[in-house]
Protein backbone atom coordinates (compact mmCIF):
# COMPACT_ATOMS: atom_id res chain seq x y z
CA UNK A 1 0.00 0.00 0.00
CA UNK A 2 2.60 2.29 0.94
CA UNK A 3 4.77 1.73 -2.70
CA UNK A 4 0.77 2.80 -4.22
CA UNK A 5 0.46 5.40 -2.41
CA UNK A 6 3.92 6.81 -3.65
CA UNK A 7 3.59 5.69 -6.66
CA UNK A 8 -0.04 7.79 -7.15
CA UNK A 9 1.23 10.77 -5.53
CA UNK A 10 3.93 10.91 -8.29
CA UNK A 11 1.91 10.39 -10.99
CA UNK A 12 0.34 13.50 -9.65
CA UNK A 13 2.56 15.46 -9.27
CA UNK A 14 3.73 14.92 -13.23
CA UNK A 15 -0.07 15.46 -14.54
CA UNK A 16 -0.22 18.49 -12.25
CA UNK A 17 2.78 20.27 -14.06
CA UNK A 18 0.98 19.06 -17.34
CA UNK A 19 -2.37 21.08 -16.39
CA UNK A 20 -0.50 23.96 -15.29
CA UNK A 21 0.52 24.28 -18.69
CA UNK A 22 -0.29 27.72 -20.36
CA UNK A 23 -1.33 26.00 -23.49
CA UNK A 24 -2.44 22.79 -21.96
CA UNK A 25 -5.99 23.31 -23.23
CA UNK A 26 -4.73 23.59 -27.10
CA UNK A 27 -2.74 20.36 -26.95
CA UNK A 28 -3.79 17.29 -27.67
CA UNK A 29 -2.52 15.02 -25.14
CA UNK A 30 -1.92 11.29 -24.69
CA UNK A 31 -1.03 9.99 -21.44
CA UNK A 32 0.32 6.34 -21.06
CA UNK A 33 1.65 4.65 -18.35
CA UNK A 34 2.81 0.88 -17.30
CA UNK A 35 5.39 -0.89 -15.31
CA UNK A 36 8.80 -1.20 -16.87
CA UNK A 37 7.90 -5.36 -16.92
CA UNK A 38 6.46 -7.70 -15.15
CA UNK A 39 7.27 -10.29 -12.50
CA UNK A 40 6.60 -12.05 -9.05
CA UNK A 41 6.35 -10.17 -5.91
CA UNK A 42 9.58 -8.09 -5.88
CA UNK A 43 11.39 -9.89 -8.77
CA UNK A 44 11.39 -9.76 -12.15
CA UNK A 45 11.29 -13.43 -12.19
CA UNK A 46 11.08 -15.83 -15.34
CA UNK A 47 8.93 -16.34 -18.30
CA UNK A 48 5.54 -17.27 -16.61
CA UNK A 49 2.46 -15.77 -17.47
CA UNK A 50 2.32 -14.12 -14.59
CA UNK A 51 5.79 -12.57 -14.66
CA UNK A 52 5.52 -11.53 -18.60
CA UNK A 53 2.01 -9.73 -17.64
CA UNK A 54 2.54 -6.60 -18.02
CA UNK A 55 -0.34 -3.85 -18.15
CA UNK A 56 -0.53 -0.44 -19.22
CA UNK A 57 -3.03 2.76 -19.41
CA UNK A 58 -3.95 5.62 -22.13
CA UNK A 59 -6.00 8.59 -21.27
CA UNK A 60 -7.04 11.47 -23.57
CA UNK A 61 -9.52 12.56 -26.13
CA UNK A 62 -7.74 10.38 -28.85
CA UNK A 63 -8.77 6.78 -26.67
CA UNK A 64 -11.85 5.60 -25.28
CA UNK A 65 -12.48 4.92 -21.94
CA UNK A 66 -12.75 1.28 -22.25
CA UNK A 67 -10.99 -1.93 -21.27
CA UNK A 68 -9.71 -4.14 -23.65
CA UNK A 69 -10.17 -7.74 -22.76
CA UNK A 70 -7.89 -10.63 -23.96
CA UNK A 71 -5.99 -13.86 -23.25
CA UNK A 72 -2.44 -14.43 -23.17
CA UNK A 73 -1.54 -14.36 -26.74
CA UNK A 74 1.44 -16.63 -25.72
CA UNK A 75 5.33 -16.49 -26.05
CA UNK A 76 7.53 -17.03 -29.20
CA UNK A 77 10.51 -18.47 -26.73
CA UNK A 78 7.91 -20.97 -24.82
CA UNK A 79 7.78 -24.34 -26.89
CA UNK A 80 4.68 -25.32 -24.63
CA UNK A 81 3.34 -21.99 -24.98
CA UNK A 82 3.47 -20.88 -28.59
CA UNK A 83 1.95 -17.92 -29.99
CA UNK A 84 -1.98 -17.70 -31.18
CA UNK A 85 -1.74 -15.33 -34.10
CA UNK A 86 -5.08 -14.40 -33.44
CA UNK A 87 -5.29 -13.83 -30.15
CA UNK A 88 -1.83 -11.88 -30.80
CA UNK A 89 -3.81 -9.08 -32.73
CA UNK A 90 -6.87 -8.73 -30.32
CA UNK A 91 -4.57 -8.22 -27.20
CA UNK A 92 -2.39 -5.36 -25.84
CA UNK A 93 1.33 -6.20 -26.06
CA UNK A 94 4.28 -4.20 -24.66
CA UNK A 95 5.53 -3.24 -28.23
CA UNK A 96 2.09 -1.49 -28.98
CA UNK A 97 2.93 1.25 -26.23
CA UNK A 98 5.73 2.72 -28.42
CA UNK A 99 3.00 2.26 -31.71
CA UNK A 100 0.08 4.05 -29.87
CA UNK A 101 2.43 6.79 -28.83
CA UNK A 102 4.26 7.00 -32.69
CA UNK A 103 0.15 7.28 -34.36
CA UNK A 104 -0.87 9.96 -31.87
CA UNK A 105 2.01 12.00 -32.70
CA UNK A 106 2.24 11.07 -36.26
CA UNK A 107 -1.26 11.43 -37.66
CA UNK A 108 -2.13 9.71 -40.67
CA UNK A 109 1.82 8.42 -41.41
CA UNK A 110 0.40 4.64 -41.12
CA UNK A 111 2.56 3.74 -38.91
CA UNK A 112 0.04 2.58 -36.86
CA UNK A 113 -0.68 -0.94 -38.27
CA UNK A 114 2.04 -2.84 -39.50
CA UNK A 115 -0.12 -5.12 -41.04
CA UNK A 116 -1.48 -3.41 -44.21
CA UNK A 117 2.03 -0.81 -43.91
CA UNK A 118 4.83 -2.92 -43.23
CA UNK A 119 7.32 -0.65 -44.31
CA UNK A 120 7.54 0.46 -40.72
CA UNK A 121 9.04 -2.45 -39.58
CA UNK A 122 7.39 -1.78 -36.21
CA UNK A 123 6.24 -5.00 -34.39
CA UNK A 124 3.25 -3.68 -32.31
CA UNK A 125 0.37 -1.45 -33.25
CA UNK A 126 -1.51 1.13 -32.17
CA UNK A 127 -4.46 1.47 -29.89
CA UNK A 128 -6.06 4.43 -30.91
CA UNK A 129 -9.73 4.80 -32.41
CA UNK A 130 -11.42 7.61 -34.17
CA UNK A 131 -8.38 9.33 -35.27
CA UNK A 132 -9.73 13.04 -36.17
CA UNK A 133 -7.04 12.58 -39.70
CA UNK A 134 -8.13 8.74 -40.29
CA UNK A 135 -12.20 7.68 -40.96
CA UNK A 136 -10.93 4.35 -40.97
CA UNK A 137 -12.46 2.01 -38.26
CA UNK A 138 -11.43 -1.18 -37.10
CA UNK A 139 -14.08 -4.21 -38.47
CA UNK A 140 -14.34 -5.38 -35.12
CA UNK A 141 -13.43 -3.62 -32.22
CA UNK A 142 -12.06 -5.29 -29.14
CA UNK A 143 -13.03 -2.81 -26.45
CA UNK A 144 -15.81 -3.09 -24.11
CA UNK A 145 -17.11 -0.82 -20.90
CA UNK A 146 -15.17 -1.02 -18.11
CA UNK A 147 -18.48 -0.01 -15.40
CA UNK A 148 -18.61 -1.84 -12.16
CA UNK A 149 -21.38 -4.11 -11.65
CA UNK A 150 -23.17 -2.51 -15.03
CA UNK A 151 -26.31 -4.22 -15.44
CA UNK A 152 -25.22 -3.88 -19.38
CA UNK A 153 -21.91 -3.94 -20.73
CA UNK A 154 -21.27 -1.12 -23.51
CA UNK A 155 -18.66 1.30 -24.50
CA UNK A 156 -19.07 4.95 -26.39
CA UNK A 157 -16.25 5.70 -28.47
CA UNK A 158 -14.82 8.34 -28.23
CA UNK A 159 -16.31 9.94 -25.61
CA UNK A 160 -15.75 12.93 -25.29
CA UNK A 161 -16.31 13.43 -28.98
CA UNK A 162 -17.04 16.16 -31.99
CA UNK A 163 -21.03 14.37 -31.50
CA UNK A 164 -20.09 11.69 -34.71
CA UNK A 165 -19.47 8.39 -32.64
CA UNK A 166 -20.21 4.26 -31.77
CA UNK A 167 -21.42 2.40 -29.24
CA UNK A 168 -20.44 -1.00 -28.70
CA UNK A 169 -22.91 -3.54 -26.66
CA UNK A 170 -21.53 -6.66 -25.94
CA UNK A 171 -23.50 -10.00 -25.36
CA UNK A 172 -26.41 -8.79 -25.31
CA UNK A 173 -29.69 -10.88 -27.15
CA UNK A 174 -33.05 -9.88 -27.90
CA UNK A 175 -33.78 -6.19 -28.75
CA UNK A 176 -31.76 -2.74 -27.90
CA UNK A 177 -32.91 0.10 -26.91
CA UNK A 178 -31.21 3.20 -26.98
CA UNK A 179 -32.19 6.50 -25.72
CA UNK A 180 -30.07 9.99 -25.60
CA UNK A 181 -31.05 12.69 -23.65
CA UNK A 182 -29.89 16.57 -22.67
CA UNK A 183 -29.36 17.22 -19.31
CA UNK A 184 -33.18 18.63 -19.23
CA UNK A 185 -34.33 15.27 -19.74
CA UNK A 186 -35.46 15.13 -23.30
CA UNK A 187 -34.69 13.00 -25.71
CA UNK A 188 -32.66 13.93 -28.25
CA UNK A 189 -32.41 10.41 -30.60
CA UNK A 190 -33.16 6.92 -30.07
CA UNK A 191 -32.72 3.68 -31.73
CA UNK A 192 -33.38 0.14 -31.33
CA UNK A 193 -31.44 -2.76 -32.62
CA UNK A 194 -31.29 -6.49 -31.93
CA UNK A 195 -28.47 -7.96 -30.30
CA UNK A 196 -26.12 -10.81 -31.18
CA UNK A 197 -23.10 -12.45 -29.36
CA UNK A 198 -19.95 -10.35 -29.50
CA UNK A 199 -20.11 -7.02 -30.34
CA UNK A 200 -23.60 -5.02 -31.20
CA UNK A 201 -22.11 -1.66 -32.81
CA UNK A 202 -24.98 1.12 -33.46
CA UNK A 203 -23.32 4.74 -34.86
CA UNK A 204 -24.78 8.17 -33.99
CA UNK A 205 -24.53 11.41 -35.20
CA UNK A 206 -25.28 14.38 -32.71
CA UNK A 207 -23.01 17.30 -34.70
CA UNK A 208 -26.47 19.31 -34.84
CA UNK A 209 -26.91 19.50 -31.60
CA UNK A 210 -25.28 22.36 -28.71
CA UNK A 211 -21.99 21.10 -27.35
CA UNK A 212 -22.50 20.03 -23.48
CA UNK A 213 -23.68 16.61 -21.33
CA UNK A 214 -25.87 14.38 -22.46
CA UNK A 215 -26.96 10.60 -20.99
CA UNK A 216 -27.18 7.68 -22.92
CA UNK A 217 -29.92 5.28 -21.49
CA UNK A 218 -29.65 1.14 -23.06
CA UNK A 219 -32.42 -1.14 -21.88
CA UNK A 220 -32.26 -4.85 -22.79
CA UNK A 221 -34.99 -7.12 -21.05
CA UNK A 222 -36.14 -4.69 -17.91
CA UNK A 223 -32.21 -4.28 -17.05
CA UNK A 224 -30.70 -0.98 -17.74
CA UNK A 225 -27.45 1.14 -17.96
CA UNK A 226 -27.05 4.37 -18.41
CA UNK A 227 -23.62 6.49 -19.17
CA UNK A 228 -22.72 10.20 -20.00
CA UNK A 229 -21.63 11.69 -23.08
CA UNK A 230 -19.58 14.68 -23.53
CA UNK A 231 -19.62 16.92 -26.51
CA UNK A 232 -16.71 18.92 -27.28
Amino acid sequence: MNAIQTVDQEVGEVLAKLYQRPTYAQGDWLILLTTDHGGIGTTHGGQSNTERHIWWVASGPSVPHLEITGSDPGSYYMPGNPVDTTLLNNTPVLTDIAVTALAHILKGSGCENPETNPAWGLDGKSWLLNDTTDTTEPETPTYVEDVNNAAIEFGIFPNPNNGTFKVAVKDISGNIGIRIQNINGSVVQSKSTQGANGLTIVPFDLTTLPKGIYYMQVTNNGKQTVRKIVLQ
